[in-house]
């Protein structure tokens, strides 16, 4: 299985008028998704290859693409409130949209990103030699900060599938324990473990020195938690500490909305991205060697 961090959205374009785009959503430039590679080759043929290259391409335009024009007109259904209508035939430019209200203010306000997570603790996959430390580490996050951080949470990630070839070659083999990986691209590690046993500690910190080295450099902070400290306060303190550079605790918060208004806000806001992720995946289909797994 490759885990891999692909960037595909697409932002429509009444949310890119000025004054009415939420800045979280401005960064909401990712997608995560598991591709299982087949074995099989029975079916491949380099015109089939060639073909989903290029659908590929076309699709998977980069970040805060625009939707088309029919995507446009269904997700301004949902922005009735804000009185959306399009630009007149006759006017200059690409799809435009004018509205009788200023939509900011909820805009602003809208941190319902994440669902909360309803998976079975005991079906996560921790560190087979000593999953114990990591699994009391696990339940004292969803503890404190609640279950959506676990839409955020990735365990035992190779590290090739996080950092470029070239940084991670040194690492080959290797994996981080805990990955979190926010809707703003932001990204953390936690490596629970006793870090300076065993016969040779100082060799093992200078590794893990390297390591932690190779991700500063795209951005990404190492937190290493003594397992003695596993649920205690201070684990948490030091991850707040680092949940706040991550700008990731709107993430986290309830809905601040609830019932029609709250789906209503979810589809206005959040459906041209799925609709262009639900492209990109279809697209990988087109490969007869590949299946995703989503």
């Amino acid at each position: 299985m490759s885990w891999r961090l692909e960037t595909v959205s697409s932002a429509p374009a009444f949310l890119r008028k000025s004054g009415a785009f939420n800045p979280m959503l401005h960064s909401l430039d990712f997608f995560q998704c598991e591709f299982d590679f087949g074995t099989s080759t029975a079916s491949d043929h380099p015109d089939l290859r060639f073909l989903y290259d290029v659908v590929l391409r076309i699709l998977h335009r980069g970040t805060g693409a625009l939707p088309n024009l029919c995507v446009e007109r269904i997700l301004a259904t949902y922005g009735q409130e804000f009185a959306l209508r399009e630009k007149p035939d006759d006017a200059a430019g690409c799809i435009e949209w004018q509205s009788d209200h200023e939509a900011a203010a909820v805009l602003d306000h809208f941190t319902d990103y994440l669902t909360p997570w309803t998976g079975d603790a005991a079906m996560v996959a921790f560190d087979p030699n000593h999953p114990e430390n990591e699994r009391r580490l696990f339940q004292q996050l969803l503890d404190h900060y609640g279950t959506r951080l676990a839409s955020c949470l990735y365990t035992q990630v190779h590290i090739p599938d996080i950092l470029p070839v070239a940084d991670s070659a040194p690492f080959q083999g290797q994996q981080v324990d805990f990955l979190l990986s926010f809707p703003n691209g932001r990204r953390l590690i936690l490596e629970p473990g006793d870090h300076d046993s065993g016969p040779h500690p100082l060799a093992q910190r200078n590794r893990d020195n390297q390591r932690d080295a190779a991700f500063a450099k795209h951005g990404i902070r190492t937190l290493r938690i003594e397992n003695r400290h596993i649920g205690t306060p201070a684990v948490i303190r030091d991850i707040d500490a680092l949940l706040y550079e991550c700008d990731a605790q709107p993430y986290l918060r309830d809905a601040t909305e609830t019932g029609q208004d709250n789906r209503r806000h979810n589809h206005l806001l959040l459906a041209s991205h799925l609709v262009a992720r639900i492209e990109h995946v279809l697209a990988f289909f087109f490969s007869p060697t590949r299946h995703a797994q989503v």
